[in-house]
Formats: structure tokens, C-alpha cells, sequence
């Protein structure tokens, strides 16, 4: 019996020794320290067409782009109100710019401010910020960067993001020089067009082509202006508009392209062969330009 207890008292005297070890090892093991949170873009989402978050965006040139990101990772300054319960502060900045696919900015770039002052049931609050933009009709398209700057004024830190959304619009390649491209006829806007074509005698007859070259003046003023004459067979006039379009704006995009379409109107349609002679007048580059087409009014 007593070298039964012996055995006991030996196990104890062992495990105890152990267990001291062990607290000896885990009290010399420092903590790890926290790591604090970086500033960070998030939940960086584009609105579809019903106004749902979406990661993709592709829209028609002329509509509206909407962007909605958060911002976490940021430093609050801890204060004090006047009632003595504590609060917190904090001061970000953010840019949003958005450049067509030349790199081209297509507006001025946006930058907004976000200064709260929070409680202590705020500690998981994260701002929201919503950006817009109206597309020109005249964009082209393409893929569309969208580059967001975030700065954290108090932690000292900046943060980047970036979105991409496509647009539904003409591709046109750069011109040197002043041109009328892609001249068209069709008995409707919405086509078929063809460069060449034979109309009924009652048939209306539309045109549509597409102006580049033009100078763009250093205060992003664009000024194109179009003479249209329609001859007969025998050379003489039937048909003349002179200045019937005048491009005369101003924008912080300016097109890079012009875009017309009218409607041939007869007074006294005949049959037989006509010629379309279209002059240009790029009025800030000081150039000219006239081109032909040909069409026919079948009896």
C-alpha cells in the first residue's frame, strides 16, 4: 500500500511539473499585435438598368453611367463631445475620373469629401459614395476606365480603384484632314443604306454620312459648316441648301466626329440620274472639302 501511494505521489509531482512548464512557456510568448487596417475601395459596383448593382456595365452612347463604391480601413480620430461621451471623426477625399478609350478625359474629374463625426454604435460604418456621368451621343465606343482616388486624411494613407464599362457607340478611325466618310442613301432612317441606290419617283430619299478631320480649336470650340446641291442630268441645279448645317459648339469634350442625316425634298420629281454634292467648311482649320454621289428616281 504505501508503495502504491509512492507511485501516485510521484505521478502527481510530475504533472504538476509539466503543467508549471507549460504556463512557463506560454507566459514568455508575447501576444501577436494587431495589424491595423489598411484603407481600401470596396464594393465597387456599377448600377444596371433597373438601378441593380452590377460588375459589368455596357450602355448606348448618350445614356448615364453610375457608380457606387465603399470605403473601409480608415483612422478615427477619438474626441470628446460636450456632454462627455465619446466620439470619433473622420475626414477622407475622394477623385473619380473617367477617360474614353484614347485616354481622352470626357468630363472634369469629380472629387467630393466625407467628414462624420461618429458614436460608438458606428464602429462598423463604412461611407458610400454614388458617382454619375452623362455619355455624349458622339462618343465613340469602346472600353471606358473609370480611376477612383481615395485619401485618408487623418490615418495619413491613400487608396486606388479602378472600373472598367463598355460603350455602345461609332468607332471612327482619325483623319488628317477634312472628310465626308461613309456616305449613304436609304428610303428610311432606320435603312437598309447602300453608297448607291435606285428610288421610286415617290419614294423620299434619305442621306447620311459622317464628317471628320475637322480642327478642334484650344478652347474645345468645333465650328463645320455644309452646303448640299442636287443636279439633274444636264448639270443644272435643282436642289440647294447652302449653310443647311451649321456645327458651331463648345464642350469639355468636344466630338470627335459629326454625324448627318437629311431628307432629299423634290419639288418636281423627275426620273433619270442625279448627283449629290456635299461642300464642307471646317471654319476653325480653315479647310474645305465637296464630294459626289450619285443616285437615280426610276419612273
Amino acid at each position: 500500500m504505501p508503495r502504491d501511494r509512492k507511485r501516485i505521489n510521484g505521478a502527481g509531482r510530475a504533472l504538476v511539473a509539466t503543467m508549471a512548464l507549460t504556463t512557463c512557456v506560454f507566459a514568455q510568448t508575447p501576444p501577436a499585435a494587431q495589424q491595423p487596417e489598411s484603407l481600401k475601395i470596396v464594393d465597387l459596383l456599377f448600377e444596371d438598368y433597373e438601378g441593380w448593382p452590377s460588375s459589368r456595365l455596357e450602355l448606348k452612347a448618350g445614356g448615364e453611367a453610375v457608380l457606387n463604391f465603399r470605403v473601409e480601413g480608415f483612422e478615427r480620430r477619438e474626441e470628446t463631445n460636450d456632454a462627455g461621451y465619446p466620439e470619433s471623426r473622420v475626414s477622407l477625399r475622394y477623385e473619380v475620373e473617367m477617360r474614353d478609350p484614347q485616354g481622352v478625359l470626357v468630363e472634369p474629374e469629380k472629387a467630393g469629401q466625407i467628414q462624420m463625426t461618429l458614436g460608438l454604435q458606428d464602429d462598423k460604418w463604412r461611407p458610400l459614395v454614388r458617382w454619375s456621368a452623362m455619355i455624349p451621343a458622339w462618343a465613340p465606343g469602346g472600353d471606358y476606365p473609370i480611376q477612383i482616388r481615395v485619401r485618408d486624411e487623418i490615418g495619413d494613407q491613400q487608396a486606388e480603384g479602378k472600373a472598367t464599362w463598355q460603350v455602345r457607340g461609332l468607332t471612327v478611325p482619325a483623319a488628317g484632314t477634312l472628310r465626308a466618310e461613309d456616305l449613304e442613301f436609304a428610303r428610311s432612317l432606320d435603312g437598309p443604306w447602300s453608297p448607291q441606290r435606285y428610288f421610286a419617283l415617290r419614294d423620299p430619299v434619305y442621306v447620311r454620312f459622317t464628317i471628320v478631320g475637322y480642327r478642334i480649336a484650344s478652347d474645345k470650340r468645333v465650328w463645320v459648316e455644309q452646303d448640299w446641291t442636287v443636279l439633274d442630268a444636264e448639270g443644272s441645279v435643282v436642289i440647294h441648301n447652302d449653310n443647311a448645317v451649321e456645327e458651331q459648339s463648345q464642350h469639355f469634350y468636344p466630338p470627335r466626329f459629326l454625324t448627318t442625316n437629311f431628307r432629299v425634298e423634290f419639288e418636281y420629281p423627275k426620273p433619270g440620274p442625279y448627283l449629290l454634292r456635299i461642300a464642307l467648311r471646317d471654319r476653325i482649320g480653315d479647310q474645305t472639302y465637296s464630294q459626289e454621289a450619285s443616285f437615280t428616281l426610276r419612273p
